[in-house]
């Protein structure tokens, strides 16, 4: 342990500290307002104070401040008068004993050891430091960045605060979950008893108390992790006084140093709560077994945690392929073409990716099979609606890494071609990914630039915007090939693409950047030589409409526009459209019918993307709330969460024919098929 450990250490035993900041109450801390001078009380008088010393930590009247200001040795000393002076003087204390050194009581901080990064009295680089090639003194001026430091410092406090209070209500959350999940478990185990004999009631009890049990260390730990949150909360707030005090009342030294200090123990706090949020997403899971053979073993109850759930399933209901794809060529910014022998390169391909169940294959190969046995009068009965169907106990992920990759795949876009095969973009490999319909890579290309997003256009032809520049590109996907087929201008940075009915045209959502308000614009241009068709101005209550942060959009049909910021998505109707007032209808202005967020039990956090189903339904990913929501194309207040415990999904697509989802999560070089129960 270094010595400035010890320092916050051996501070909190006796006054407190940053980082558990815990004294006992002075008078001063009382409330009473009623202060005398200390140096007059010594003299048995009992006179009014008016000031207060920072480097004595004394009250002072109007004579003793006076004769504080004469005194050659005191004439340098600090003196806060009237409203300068803080009603509570718990923090400064913190202070003072912060800026004491632990090895030398008594003796203020005032040299730097860049060598040992820490800081030292007068006495430790006496006997310590002597032979350190670098040696600082801390400025008795505040230095010129410092304001940014503190910046910074403020920032680090204020994600920290929304960090726990996120946490915080996960855990909450999760609390009312694992009870309402227990209810369900009880009926599963009760269903799965019943149906074996009677003589098994003994182990269903047996159970029963495990489960009980189970749920209750679950729970209690659970306590535990909010009472922490709640320590945490605390220290937060007292880290935000100290550095406010600091940054009024304290001495250029002290502005110098508080604010390193604080940010090692935000590091400190925040690497506590990142171990305790290990938990925060836990699961009830109840393993079914008809091996009557070992009684005992029949039936098992078992918490998962959020970072369990890219384990294998012991069912076979979730397997991973290979960590790596095997690239058929080098990625070049040309086009990327199959090698004529394609029989060869595909069968090493498949040697390299592990077995995985072609599920939708099967599936279809099933439905086929049960079609043509089923009589012509059951044939005509339709799947329920997706809003009625389950996702998420099933799923398969296949790997989308390749061998040149230099970066884990950040997959932020997905199209599903007519013929079933997948195109993605991969951001920070600056490639674009083509997958068979068994999800098997098929070839890549390589940009010049990271792509941004993506959109299918008409027939094989998709439109991809990049970073670098502020233009919409084309490229047609073959068999074996990717080719570019053109592109056209915008005005300003692209911010999200769509495709617009079925007619060969794009939507462009940007925002205007010439304006103050930076209003939010969507431009339908003809998809094969770009030409504007239509300007769409969003706008909410009559005010131009202002989105921050990263953006995506979809249409749904030709009269509805669903854009989102990180916090919501927005939905448009463009039937409803009003001409501007001031140009006679030059432009169009289309209002917002309504909006969906996060709300009490459904939380939504960070929107990365949005799908559609053939019925209409919305899919919403949730980045930080790590879920996806689905939301009723009838009723937008009919929605619902199917897909929990993903990690930071970032993009998402339906394949409404074959029945799955398609879903990539940030840093991660898979893509997660789940299949529509």
């Amino acid at each position: 342990m270094d010595k400035d450990s010890v320092l916050l250490t051996n501070v909190t035993a006796d006054e407190g500290a940053v980082g558990g900041i815990h004294s006992n109450k002075s008078n001063e801390e009382t409330g009473n307002e009623n202060f005398q001078c200390e140096p007059c009380l010594f003299e048995n008088a009992e006179v009014e104070a008016t000031a207060f010393c920072m480097d004595c930590f004394e009250r002072l009247c109007i004579n003793c401040a006076s004769d504080h200001r004469k005194n050659k040795i005191l004439r340098t000393h600090k003196l806060l008068k009237g409203e300068e002076i803080p009603k509570d003087l718990k923090t400064i204390k913190i202070l003072k004993s912060i800026m004491a050194c632990s090895d030398h009581p008594g003796t203020d901080l005032t040299y730097k050891c860049e060598d040992h990064n820490k800081y030292i009295c007068v006495t430790c680089l006496a006997e310590c430091h002597r032979k350190c090639n670098e040696v600082n003194e801390i400025p008795l001026i505040t230095s010129p960045g410092n304001e940014d430091r503190c910046n910074i410092v403020k920032e680090s406090l204020s994600q920290l605060k929304e960090y726990i209070s996120t946490s915080k209500s996960a855990s909450e959350n999760n609390k009312e979950s694992l009870r309402a999940q227990l209810s369900a478990i009880q009926k599963e185990q009760k269903t799965l008893f019943d149906a074996i004999y009677e003589q098994l009631s003994k182990r269903k009890k047996q159970l029963a108390l495990e489960t009980d049990e189970l749920v209750t260390k679950e729970l209690n730990d659970l306590e535990g992790d909010l009472q922490n949150y709640s320590e945490a909360e605390t220290e937060e707030e007292e880290f935000q006084r100290l550095l406010d005090v600091t940054l009024k009342c304290g001495n250029a030294r002290e502005v110098n140093v508080i604010p390193d200090l604080i940010s090692r123990k935000i590091k400190l706090l925040r690497e506590k709560l990142e171990t305790t949020n290990r938990k925060e997403r836990t699961l009830l899971r109840f393993d079914c077994s008809m091996d009557l053979k070992a009684l005992t073993d029949v039936g098992q109850v078992s918490v998962i945690y959020n970072n369990q759930v890219k384990q294998p399933d012991p069912r076979g209901e979730h397997r991973l392929s290979s960590d790596e794809i095997l690239e058929t060529e080098k990625v070049s910014n040309a086009v990327t073409k199959l090698k004529t022998g394609n029989t060869s390169i595909q069968s090493s391909v498949t040697k390299h990716i592990d077995e995985v169940p072609q599920q939708l294959e099967q599936t279809s190969l099933a439905i086929e099979q049960e079609v043509q046995s089923t009589p012509k009068t059951q044939q005509k009965s339709h799947p329920p609606s997706f809003m009625k169907r389950s996702v998420g106990s099933h799923f398969v992920s296949y790997t989308v890494r390749c061998q040149y990759d230099t970066f884990p795949c950040v997959i932020c876009a997905i199209v599903i071609l007519p013929d079933d095969r997948l195109v993605l973009i991969d951001h920070d490999n600056m490639k674009l990914k083509v997958l068979e319909k068994d999800f098997s890579l098929a070839f890549i290309f390589g940009f010049q630039d990271k792509p941004l997003d993506m959109c299918h256009v008409y027939n094989m032809t998709i439109a991809v915007s990049l970073l670098d520049g502020k233009e919409v590109k084309k490229y047609c996907i073959g068999k074996s090939y990717v080719s570019f087929t053109g592109k056209f201008p915008t005005k300003f940075a692209v911010d999200a693409l769509e495709k617009f009915g079925n007619d060969k045209k794009i939507a462009i959502l940007f925002s205007d950047e010439t304006r103050h308000d930076e209003r939010s614009i969507i431009q339908i241009r003809d998809a094969e030589n770009g030409r504007i068709l239509e300007t769409l101005y969003l706008e909410k209550a009559g005010v131009t409409l202002k989105l921050d942060g990263a953006k995506r959009m979809l249409f749904r049909g030709t009269n509805k526009i669903f854009v989102s910021d990180p916090w919501k998505f927005h939905c448009f109707d463009i039937d409803k459209c009003v001409g501007c007032p001031a140009q006679q209808s030059v432009t169009n202005y289309v209002q917002e019918s309504w909006f969906y967020k996060s709300r009490k039990g459904s939380v939504l956090k960070d929107i990365t993307d949005l799908a559609v189903d053939e019925e209409g339904n919305i899919y919403v990913c949730g980045s930080k709330s790590s879920n996806i929501h689905q939301i009723s194309a009838e009723n937008y207040r009919v929605n619902r969460i199917i897909i929990t415990n993903i990690k930071e999904p970032l993009s998402i697509s339906v394949n409404s024919k074959k029945g799955y989802l398609v879903v990539a999560c940030l840093n991660d070089s898979y893509v997660h098929v789940y299949h529509f129960g």
